[in-house]
């Protein structure tokens, strides 16, 4: 996808904010330059699904867990909820932040969800899936959200 395409950013619904050091990741990072989002990384040959860093709007490096095989990969994940091991009953600061393990359950924070979608055009997709049911996916599509 090109810069001037829509981005998508996916949302499927974890416990450590920080970014864990991954050889890999950093080589991914080094290798595209300044990857704003998993579309850029995808688009420089990075087709493993996983954590990687970004770079927003800001300077702001983030950790985020890149969904390279869904729907065509390069979906930026921001809420990802597995099997309910992170509590997500938590105070506005903790949601302002983020939260939780990047590879796992983890909301990746308004501040940073913001820097984020201002950067292009992006589609949301939605999977929710029941615990016992077929999954089911939504995609949104416009020309930023705010």
């Amino acid at each position: 996808m090109t810069s001037t395409q829509e981005t998508p950013v996916l949302t499927d619904s974890s416990e450590r904010t920080e970014f864990p050091s991954n050889p890999r990741t950093e080589g991914a990072v080094r290798a595209c330059g300044e990857p704003r989002d998993c579309a850029d990384l995808y688009e420089e040959g990075s087709t493993t699904s996983g954590v990687y860093c970004i770079t927003l709007q800001n300077s702001t490096r983030v950790g985020v867990y890149c969904d390279m095989d869904t729907d065509g990969g390069g979906w930026t994940v921001i809420q990802r909820r597995i099997d309910g091991t992170v509590p997500f009953n938590r105070p506005w600061a903790d949601y302002k932040r983020g939260f939780g393990n990047k590879s796992g359950e983890h909301w990746l924070g308004n501040d940073n969800i913001h820097l984020l979608t201002n950067q292009r055009a992006y589609r949301l997709r939605i999977v929710m899936s029941p615990p016992q049911g077929k999954q089911q996916s939504f995609t949104c599509t416009r020309g930023y959200f705010k």
